[in-house]
This record gives structure tokens, sequence and C-alpha cells, in this order.
């Protein structure tokens, strides 16, 4: 007679397979659930070392997890079965085959074992063994069962059950596969053995794509461009480098990019149109052992860095790739000064940037980039700047982490936009339009949005809800906002000038992202990153991507407007991702 294994004993310790739980005497001891899985599969692979990833599909269905998480969860089962991580313990581990839980001998006794030790039936069967995995070799060999004795009958009820629900799982596929619209299947990836993309450019006709990746691990990460007409990757650089900015020139037919060797900065150019005939090493403008930490393409000519002078001082530099020479436009000396945040106006020559001063008020300041000439400066406020940027033809934003300020450039004088909130953080300016409606985001435990549309009066609409994420819709009259509250996620339309709400859709998943379609008609949205397509008109939602895949964050439509472009992290990787499909229609 097979005997039916669901007591597993680690001297006063039991496990009861069935209920999932561990036993001393009569009182239950609390373990995760994921412990007492871990325990059941290594238990049905005893006569074998089970491998990490054969761990994190067995016990997280293909969830993304850490190493960390497995090893975490295996010290826990160690932890609560007294075992040492050593050659004499239960569970056993060898670095290149996983780990495996040792048991030296399975005691028969032809004992009635019926019962878990809180009285729960167990199967209903009265031949039911209990094991003793410390129990030592040294008993009569009449009372060992061998091993593989207990495996049948628990193999084939759990292989007939399996066949059971893969039939069912492909009766819903074929079923899905009826009533879902299909999409166009041109789906295109980049694998990229790469745990990120550190560079994503996107060029201004949006024909291009410049990304950073890393293909081996071990190489560094290399500069590739990709045209998205003919679907041509060509590998811009060679070598052991990190990317620190890119940037197409105004024309849009030269990349810009600054790299780091590990020994030297350098400024690079690649003229597109020609990347496939491009020598790597005449591409090199400047370089230098300075660090250069931020790049701003003015005209043809005009290139602005920041360059550290030393590791407590930086200024702005400009370049010139006609001549290939580099001039300093401003002069920091002095210890913890800093000067950033270059903007320029091509039309009056004027420079202007932030002056941050380790003891004193930080400075705007106005200078002319040819002759080196100050033309204003503006005491500004202490604080932390976040950003500097257009507000109008003659007023510049500052954006700070309590305050939003609007600097006339004509008077020098500052007005504040007004702050309806108390103790009010200010993270990164979400949205700008036609430079006169202004969407800020704010932080704490909660993300809460503010729009504005002239400086110096309140708010015209404050949201209160945890949103996560605010696009404009393509006429700019109206807003399209992913909130969240314990239900789910909310995605729904306001009307900018009336500030009226409605809600579009309601899901019990978490919405990350959104990106509206060319024809205004469609949302793309990305819900527990899986990418999904809501049509406004039906007000049907659909799923492009499949649970396995996981989509990192929406980007932008590509220059003839077929196709979305989003990250996507499968497992450990990070793919650059194009999705090409047709909309669904009434």
């Amino acid at each position: 007679m097979s005997h039916r294994v669901n007591l597993i004993s680690f001297g006063e310790l039991h496990f009861c397979i069935k209920n999932q739980q561990f036993f001393k005497g009569e009182h239950e001891v609390r373990a995760e659930p994921k412990v007492c899985e871990l325990l059941t599969y290594l238990y049905q692979n005893r006569d074998r070392y089970v491998s990490l990833p054969e761990l994190h599909e067995a016990l997280w269905c293909g969830r993304v997890v850490s190493d960390t998480a497995v090893r975490r969860t295996i010290s826990k089962l160690r932890s609560l079965l007294a075992d040492e991580a050593s050659a004499d313990g239960c569970i056993r581990s060898l670095s290149k085959r996983g780990y495996k839980l040792v048991i030296d001998g399975l005691s028969d006794k032809n004992q009635d074992v019926n019962e878990c030790p809180t009285g729960v039936d167990v199967f209903g069967q009265p031949d039911v063994v209990a094991i003793d995995v410390r129990q030592q070799a040294t008993e009569a060999v009449s009372d060992i069962v061998p091993v593989t004795k207990n495996t049948a009958s628990s193999v084939l009820f759990t292989n007939r059950w399996m066949t059971f629900y893969l039939l069912l799982l492909l009766l819903a596929v074929l079923v899905l596969a009826a009533l879902v619209p299909t999409f166009s299947d041109n789906a295109e990836t980049i694998q990229l053995n790469s745990d990120k993309i550190q560079t994503f450019v996107l060029s201004q006709d949006k024909r291009f794509i410049v990304y950073a990746a890393d293909l081996t691990g071990l190489d560094g990460y290399q500069l590739f461009l990709k045209d998205l007409n003919s679907g041509f990757v060509q590998q811009l650089t060679r070598g052991r480098k990190k990317y620190i900015a890119a940037a197409f020139t105004e024309q849009g037919n030269t990349l810009l990019y600054i790299s780091w060797d590990y020994k030297n900065y350098q400024l690079s150019q690649i003229d597109i149109q020609n990347a496939a005939a491009v020598d790597m090493e005449s591409n090199l403008l400047l370089e230098q052992s300075l660090p250069i930490t931020n790049l701003y393409v003015g005209d043809q000519a005009d290139i602005f860095l920041t360059l550290y002078s030393s590791l407590q001082t930086a200024a702005i530099y400009q370049f010139d790739r006609n001549s290939l020479t580099t001039k300093a436009v401003t002069f920091p000396r002095d210890t913890g000064t800093y000067d950033e945040f270059p903007l320029l106006n091509h039309k009056t020559d004027t420079l202007y940037y932030i002056r941050t001063q380790a003891s004193g008020n930080p400075i705007l300041m106005a200078q002319d980039y040819q002759n080196g000439k100050t033309l204003k400066q503006v005491t500004l406020p202490k604080g932390r700047l976040r950003d500097l940027q257009w507000y109008d033809e003659d007023e510049l934003l500052l954006l700070y982490t309590d305050q939003i300020l609007v600097a006339k450039l004509a008077s020098g004088k500052l007005k504040r936009l007004d702050n309806t909130a108390e103790n009010t953080t200010y993270l990164k300016l979400q949205s700008w339009h036609n430079n006169k409606f202004l969407l800020l985001e704010n932080t704490a435990m909660q993300r809460q949005f503010y729009l504005h549309q002239q400086a110096g009066k309140a708010p015209l609409l404050n949201i209160p809800e945890m949103v996560y994420s605010v696009k404009f819709t393509h006429s700019e009259d109206k807003l399209l906002l992913c909130s969240r509250d314990t239900a789910g996620s909310m995605l729904s339309v306001l009307d900018k000038q009336t500030g009226k709400e409605s809600l579009l859709m309601k899901t019990q998943g978490i919405i990350n992202d959104l990106a509206i379609s060319p024809d205004g008609n469609n949302v793309h949205l990305s819900i527990d990153k899986r990418l999904a397509i809501f049509n406004q008109e039906t007000a049907s939602l659909y799923f492009i991507t499949n649970e396995a895949q996981q989509v990192a964050g929406l980007g932008e439509f590509s220059h003839d407007n077929s196709f979305l472009l989003y990250g996507e992290k499968v497992w450990r990787t990070l793919a650059h991702c194009e999705a090409r499909f047709s909309y669904p229609t009434k």
C-alpha cells in the first residue's frame, strides 16, 4: 500500500502539508505563507537541488522579485526550523545548483495518523505517514521507507489536476481570442541585457531615437541610434562609458552628447543623417578632466555646458562647434558657488542663469554672452530652487520647493503664485502649455496638483485626490486625471473652464501612466504595468500586453503617429519596445 505523507516532523516542530501549518505540540506556530510554500516545494522535490530561478517561477508565479527576496524566505524557513546553513543541516545549498531538503530516512511505524495536531482531518485517510526529517539513519532498515515510494500517488494526483486546469486555460484563451478585437502584429522589441536604459532621446521630427544601453553587463553603456522609418539600428559608440546627457540641435540633424570613460569627460557630435558612415574617433569635440554636468544646445554654433571647476564650484562655459573653442561665460570663484539652469534668448544674445551661493541669497543673472557684460541682477529669496523656465516672452518662472515665483525681466520685479496649501513641497513642473497654464505637483504623503493661469492669482484648480498622472487633451481645454483610492484607480476628465469632473472608467488595478492618442479618442494606460487602450467613444478597455511584461513607462508617439513608444521591464531586463496596433472600432 502506498502512503500519503501529510505530516513532517522536525523534532518537536511539525508541519501539516495539507493545511500548510506549523505546530509545536497542540499549539500552532505562525509562519508566512511563502515559508510554508517553500517547505512544501522543497519536500516535493527533495530528490534534487532546486535553483533560484525555479523558486522564482514556482513560488512567485513569474512575478519579478529579487534574489534577495528568495534568500530571505529561505532564511526565515531555516530560522523557524532552527536549522543551520551548514553541510549537516536539513536545507543544504550549493552556489551553482540551488537548495535541497535532505531527509536521511522516512519512518513508517504503521501508526494511524489521521489528524493534524489541531484535530483537522488530513485527506480523511488512515494511512498517513509522519516523517521526522531529523531522524538519523541508525534505525533498523525495515523501518526505513525509500523516498520514491511515497511520490507516485501524489504526482499522479497532481498531474491529473494540472491537465484539467490547462484545458480550462486553453478554452478561456480561445474564447477571449474570439471576443477581443485583434491588433496588427507589427510589434518590435529590442531586447537589452541591462537593468536600465540610461539615456532616451527622441529627435524633434520624431524620426530618430537615441538610447544608451548595456548589452552584456560588463562593457559599460553604448549609444544606439534607430531610424524609425527603416528600423535600422546603428551603434554609435565603442568602449566602456557612462552617458551624462544628450540633445539634438535645433535643426535636428546633429546629436550632441556628453560621456565619461571613467577618466575624462567628453563632448561629441554625430551627424545622424550619415551615422552609418561616421568615424567614431572624429566625433570628439571636447575632452577634459573637469566634470561636465549639463548640456544646453543654443543656435547652430553655440553649446552651453555647466562645468565643475572643482568639486565645490560650477561655472557655465560656451563651446563653439565651428572653432572648437571653449570660453568661460561665468566665473564663480567662491567655494560653494554654482551657476546653473542656463536659458538663452537668441534675439538679444542674453544668457539667463541662477547663481547659488553657500552664504547669501541666490541671484538671477542676465548676461550678454558675446561680451560677458552683466545686464541685470535680481536677488531671489533663499531656498532650494528646482527649475528655471520661460513663463512668457519677458518673464521667467522660478520653481522652489515651497513657492513659485515669476520674474519680470524688464523691471526685475518678482511675483509669487499664490500657494493655497500649507506645508507644500513642490517637486516638478508636470505640464506646460502655451506658456499660460502651469501644472505643478507636490508631495509628502499625498500627490496633489495645482493649475495656475496667471501670476498672482489663486489656482484655478486644486485636485486633492491621490492623483498619479495628469495630461492635457490635444485641444488643451480639458485634463485627463489618473487618481486612486482604496477601491482602485479612476480615469476621469476635468473641464478646465467649469471645473466639472466626469468619471470615464474605474478599475481595481493601479493606473501608473497615461498617454493620449493623436486622434484624441483613445487613452493609452499602464494598468498594473500592462499596456491598455481605453476608447472614449465605446467606453471599452482593451489590454495590449500580457501580465508577464512589465511596462515601465509610456513615452511619445512616433513621427507618423502610428505607434507608441514605451519602456518594458521583462524580469530584470529593460527593453525598448515599439507597439504597433490599429485602434478598435465601434
